[in-house]
């Protein structure tokens, strides 16, 4: 399993520094996005750590088929 826990430091807009606990779902050029597992029960945690698992499993023989598109390269959605 890929899971990623990543441990930052967040400057809030109004300058309040935080940290936080990321279990990481998806990383790009200028930000991380996840769930916040400091705010999750033990029980949650697992929980959502076995329906990542799952859901790699069932998608890894669908994964040569992913593609990651720029969006400064997408010319018209339709």
């Amino acid at each position: 399993m890929k899971k990623k826990l990543t441990k930052i430091t967040y400057a809030k807009k109004d300058g309040e520094m935080k940290d936080y606990s990321i279990f990481e779902i998806n990383t790009g050029i200028d930000f991380i996005a996840g769930f916040n597992v400091d705010t999750m029960s033990d029980e949650e945690k697992e929980s959502l750590i076995e329906i990542q698992e799952f859901y790699e499993m069932k998608t890894k023989p669908f994964m040569k088929h992913y593609r990651k598109f720029l969006n400064s390269q997408i010319i018209e959605v339709k």
